[in-house]
């Protein structure tokens, strides 16, 4: 829905190309400006309605 309401192309990378020991996947917003802010806008905002993220955003992670 996330592509429907913001008209951007999202795509979200495979959970097999992970970075090793976390849960991390790449986000990647294609379309004009106002497209990929809506699009972002959206993400943020699902996001922070996770009680589980609130968690992750403090941890310490190293990309080693």
């Amino acid at each position: 829905s996330f592509i429907e309401d913001s008209q951007a192309g999202i795509k979200i990378s495979s959970q097999d190309n992970n970075f090793a020991g976390t849960s991390d996947r790449l986000v990647t917003v294609t379309g004009s400006v106002e497209e990929k802010l809506q699009a972002l806008y959206l993400i943020v905002n699902e996001l922070v309605e996770d009680p589980h993220y609130l968690q992750y955003v403090n941890s310490p992670l190293s990309y080693t």
